[in-house]
């Protein structure tokens, strides 16, 4: 038979390690400094050297993007981008979601063109934008930028949006 001191146990612990809690977050700290340091440098490597239907396979970039709609009342005072399919349906496949750091460009052209270039208010070529997704849908994606209504729109034909490094 069991007695009813066989159902209480008691752990004591005595000289074990002293754990130094601000040296843990510290290492802890430094350690993912370093991994993301490391995600951002193959992210980087990643857009640099694979082509885009690559980047786009590996989510990275999602590809034959228009702008459908720019709202220069956007949150904080930014501009409010909508982008869609360019042949129309779903978006494909990404690793983009709200919070990501984008990279809007038109494709590259082979052979630039002086009447399909377009300026910003200061005389610059507009060759992409910056900005961060608020939101990812299958139909839709929608980013905030900095930029001027204007600019976004000088991107013409289709658009590839890349995740950048944050």
């Amino acid at each position: 038979s069991s007695s009813g001191r066989d159902a209480e146990r008691f752990v004591t612990v005595t000289d074990g390690p002293h754990f130094d809690g601000r040296a843990w977050a510290q290492q802890t700290l430094a350690a993912l400094a370093v991994e993301q340091r490391s995600e951002a440098d193959e992210l980087e490597a990643t857009l640099r050297t694979l082509s885009a239907a690559a980047c786009a396979r590996r989510g990275v970039s999602v590809l034959h993007l228009r702008v459908a709609e720019v709202d220069a009342a956007g949150p904080g005072g930014r501009s409010r981008v909508v982008l869609q399919a360019a042949h129309g349906g779903p978006i494909p496949a990404h690793k983009l979601g709200a919070r990501s750091e984008v990279r809007l460009r038109a494709k590259k052209n082979k052979v630039p063109s002086a009447q399909g270039r377009r300026l910003d208010g200061d005389g610059d070529d507009v060759s992409e934008v910056s900005g961060v997704v608020s939101k990812a849908a299958d139909a839709s994606i929608e980013l905030l930028t900095d930029a001027a209504p204007e600019a976004v729109e000088s991107l013409r034909g289709s658009l590839r949006l890349d995740a950048v490094a944050n």
